[in-house]
C-alpha cells in the first residue's frame, strides 16, 4: 500500500481463479460462474480460501490423499472440508479429472498471458510490475491493466476454447 510508481499510489489487477480457469479452458468446459471457487464453495459449504487452497494444490497432485495432505499443509484446509470440495467439483464437472497433475501446464500458460500483458505494457508506455498472476500499475492505469490483462487472457486461452472467459478483480 506505501509502494508508489512515479510518485503514484498503484493498484494491483489479479486474475481470479486463474489456475482453475485454465484448466476448465483446456478441457473445453466453459466457465459460466463469475467466480468460479465461490460457486464451489457454495456447493461445498466451505469459504472461498478453502476452494482456492484445495483446487490448488490438487491440480498439482496425481492423488486424492495427496491433494488433501497438501491442503491441510499449505493452506490449513482439513480433511473434511477437502473432501466437501473435492465432491463438489465432481458434481459440478462430472468429466473432467481435477487430479490430473496439471498445475504445471496452467503456470506455464498463465506465464505466457503475464508476459504478453508487460509486453503491451512496453508498447504502450505503460509500467507493469509483475506479481505471479497479477500486475502492479498506477493507479492511474488501472483501467488499461484491468483491459489489456482480460485482452491477453483471451487472446492465448481461446485457442483452447472459444468460449473461454477470465475475470479479474482490483485493489
Amino acid at each position: 500500500k506505501q509502494t508508489l510508481i512515479d510518485g503514484e499510489e498503484i493498484i494491483e489487477t489479479d486474475f481470479n481463479a486463474n489456475h482453475l480457469r485454465i484448466f476448465l479452458a483446456s478441457n473445453k468446459e466453459p466457465c459460466v460462474a463469475e467466480d468460479p471457487y465461490m460457486e464451489l464453495a457454495e456447493l461445498s459449504g466451505s469459504s472461498r480460501e478453502e476452494v482456492k487452497g484445495f483446487i490448488n494444490v490438487a491440480l498439482n497432485a496425481s492423488s486424492y490423499k495427496q491433494a488433501e495432505g497438501a491442503a491441510l499443509g499449505e493452506w490449513q484446509v482439513s480433511p473434511r472440508s477437502s473432501q466437501s470440495i473435492y465432491k463438489a467439483f465432481q458434481k459440478r464437472y462430472p468429466k473432467l479429472d481435477l487430479l490430473c497433475g496439471y498445475g504445471t501446464h496452467a503456470m506455464a500458460h498463465e506465464g505466457m498471458i503475464m508476459r504478453n500483458v508487460l509486453v503491451q505494457g512496453v508498447k504502450d508506455g505503460v509500467l507493469a510490475l509483475p506479481i505471479h498472476d497479477a500486475i502492479a500499475t498506477k493507479t492511474t492505469d488501472k483501467n488499461w491493466a484491468r483491459d489489456t490483462m482480460l485482452h491477453c487472457w483471451d487472446k492465448w486461452m481461446t485457442q483452447l476454447d472459444m468460449r473461454s472467459r477470465s475475470a479479474v478483480k482490483q485493489g
